[in-house]
C-alpha cells in the first residue's frame, strides 16, 4: 500500500475543475504508546485473557494522553519528505499529544512555514484513558509553536474536554464527582481530573463513554467549522489535518471506508458544495 493514499483521480480532477473546494492532506498520528501496547497484547494473548488485558490498558492511568513511540516518531519524520514540496498554508491538529508530536516532526522545518492551530473538536473518540488530554498548561508549554486560541471558546479552558461533551448528564456526573472529591476546578490538580474521568469511563463500560450519537454531533460541528474557515485559505495553498482514525474517516466518507494506519497520509479534495 502506498504511503500517500489519494482520492480516485477521476473524481478528484472533476471536482478540482469547479474550484469550489480545498485539497486536504489527512494524517493519522504516528504510533503511540497505547497503539504499541495494544499490538503487543493482541500478539501475546487470546480469548478472555486478551479481553482482560485490553481492558486494563484501556483504563490505565499510565496511558493518559500517551506520547509517540520511537516507531511513531520515525513514521512522523517520514511525512517530511512526502510533504516537502507541498504548498501548505494551514495545519489543523487535534490537541492530543500524539498529534502535536506528529505535526511538529512533520512541519518543524517545512519550507512553507504554515500556521499550526489546535482544533479541540478533532480530539479522539472518548473510549479510554489514552483519549483523556493532558493538562493544557503543560501542553502549551511543551508545544509553544501551536496556536491554541480556539480553546478560549470554552467556559473553562482547563476543562475544555469536559465542556465540549454533548451529553449534559455526563457533564453533571463529572462535576458532581469533582465536588465530592473536594475539587471544583482543574487547578486543584490535573491528577484528580484524570482519575475522576477514568472512573466515569469505567462506569460506562462496556458502553462507549462518548456515544456514537454524541460523537457524530461533534463531527457535525467539525464540518461546520471547516466550511466556514477553509474558504479563507488561499487557492494555491493546501491544508493538512492531523488527527485520529475515526475523525479522519468522517472527512473522506464519500470515498469509501478508508481507515488510515498510524503515520499514514491521505490526499483528499473537499468540495465546499457538498458540505
Amino acid at each position: 500500500m502506498e504511503k500517500l493514499k489519494r482520492q480516485s483521480s477521476s473524481s478528484q480532477s472533476a471536482e478540482t475543475k469547479e474550484k469550489t473546494g480545498k485539497t486536504l492532506f489527512l494524517i493519522r498520528h504516528g504510533e503511540s504508546k497505547y497503539n504499541s501496547e495494544i499490538s503487543r497484547v493482541n500478539e501475546q494473548f487470546v480469548g478472555e485473557e486478551r479481553v482482560k488485558k485490553v481492558r486494563e490498558l484501556r483504563f490505565s492511568l499510565e496511558l493518559i494522553d500517551p506520547s509517540l513511540t520511537d516507531e511513531g516518531e520515525r513514521q512522523a519524520k517520514e511525512l517530511t519528505s512526502l510533504l516537502k514540496n507541498k504548498n501548505v498554508g494551514l495545519v489543523i491538529t487535534s490537541p492530543m499529544r500524539r498529534c502535536l508530536q506528529t505535526t511538529r516532526c512533520a512541519f518543524s522545518n517545512h519550507q512553507s512555514k504554515p500556521k499550526m492551530i489546535v482544533l479541540p473538536l478533532l480530539k479522539e473518540h472518548s473510549l479510554g484513558t489514552c483519549d483523556i488530554p493532558d493538562d493544557i498548561k503543560t501542553i502549551e508549554s511543551d508545544f509553544p509553536e501551536f496556536d491554541y486560541f480556539l480553546l478560549n471558546d470554552y467556559s473553562c479552558k482547563e476543562l475544555w474536554f469536559v465542556d465540549m461533551m454533548e451529553n449534559e448528564e455526563q457533564k453533571k456526573a463529572f462535576y458532581t464527582e469533582m465536588e465530592r472529591d473536594g475539587s471544583s476546578h482543574a487547578a486543584d490538580g490535573i491528577e484528580k481530573v484524570h482519575k475522576i474521568m477514568t472512573q466515569e469511563m469505567v462506569k460506562a463500560h462496556p458502553i462507549a463513554y462518548e456515544s456514537l450519537e454524541d460523537l457524530n454531533k461533534r463531527v457535525d460541528k467539525i464540518k461546520k467549522w471547516r466550511k466556514e474557515q477553509l474558504r479563507g485559505v488561499k487557492d494555491e495553498e493546501s491544508v493538512v489535518v492531523v488527527a485520529h482514525s475515526y475523525i479522519l474517516q468522517t472527512f473522506i466518507s464519500k470515498d469509501g471506508l478508508v481507515k488510515l494506519k498510524t503515520g499514514e497520509i491521505y490526499e483528499h479534495f473537499l468540495s465546499f458544495d457538498e458540505e
